[in-house]
């Protein structure tokens, strides 16, 4: 894979606040350092006025990923482990809870595709089911499709 990619990131959240979906597409670099791959790319949310930091690293059993900026947090999944984590915003922080249910990686020579289905607690509450799908593609292959 190149250094410089694009990042697309999809996510579903079903709970009492049914339908919660969001798909971001962006810039990004990927990196491998000591047998990890990392994936840079920021996350514009002009509400905050600043672009959010991201570094997703993907090592064999675990994902991790880390926000800095305005919103401020790391957390890991790990297939079947329950893993807390702070998430600080401009407007309070919160206690997170995430239970990798099941995890996938797969890579080809310019693409990365990473699953995370999870449970997510908020303040020691269980508050939706989760799937994010982030894909890495270098950006010599093209842009992802809009639809």
């Amino acid at each position: 894979m190149d250094k410089d990619v694009f990042v697309r990131v999809k996510g579903s959240f079903t709970g009492p606040q049914d339908g919660d979906n969001i798909e971001l597409i962006a810039p990004g670099q990927f990196y491998l350092k000591n047998g990890a791959k990392y994936i840079l790319y920021d996350e514009i949310d002009e509400s905050l006025g600043e672009p959010i930091k991201n570094t997703i690293k993907v090592t064999p059993g675990q994902v991790s990923m880390r926000k800095r900026g305005p919103v401020v947090a790391d957390m890991a999944f790990e297939e079947g482990e329950e893993r807390m984590a702070t998430y600080t915003t401009p407007f309070g922080s919160l206690v997170l809870g995430v239970t990798a249910r099941k995890m996938t990686v797969e890579e080809t020579e310019d693409e990365l595709n990473i699953k995370l289905d999870y449970a997510l607690e908020i303040e020691y509450e269980h508050t939706s089911d989760c799937v994010i799908d982030i894909a890495v593609r270098s950006r010599s292959t093209g842009m992802f499709p809009l639809y």
